[in-house]
């Protein structure tokens, strides 16, 4: 696995690699599959994403959820960011790979459509 596969600063989210999505004209076009080996987030206080900039919703207790994945790129694990709009999608993902539903890696198909951005397990 890629060595720094653990951020644990608002700063280290921003200057991780991030997975390029595809822009889909149709539901029945595909995204793009990526060997996911691990999915996370870094929880920070909503003032640290207001002063960055970052539009995250607020979690309870007070956090916003910043998720991120290892992913397989050019044949070699690295942890990205992922866009926002999936950090409550990386909560559930720890929260089965936590309780055995999940293992990893996986195969995640990831894309944006009408304007979100997915992320699907590929079966």
């Amino acid at each position: 696995m890629a060595t720094g596969s653990t951020i644990t600063s608002l700063d280290g989210w921003l200057h991780l690699p991030e997975v390029v999505f595809p822009a889909l004209k149709n539901a029945q076009e595909k995204g793009s599959v990526f060997a996911v080996h691990k999915v996370g987030f870094l929880a920070v206080s909503k003032q640290e994403c207001v002063v960055a900039g970052i539009n995250a919703e607020e979690q309870p207790p007070g956090k916003c959820l910043l998720p991120t994945a290892v992913v397989k790129l050019a044949g070699t694990p690295e942890l990205c960011k992922l866009p926002i709009s999936l950090g409550p999608w990386a909560f559930d993902c720890v929260a089965m790979a936590h309780s055995g539903v999940l293992e990893f890696p996986t195969q995640i198909e990831f894309g944006i459509l009408e304007g979100r951005s997915y992320a699907e397990f590929v079966v």
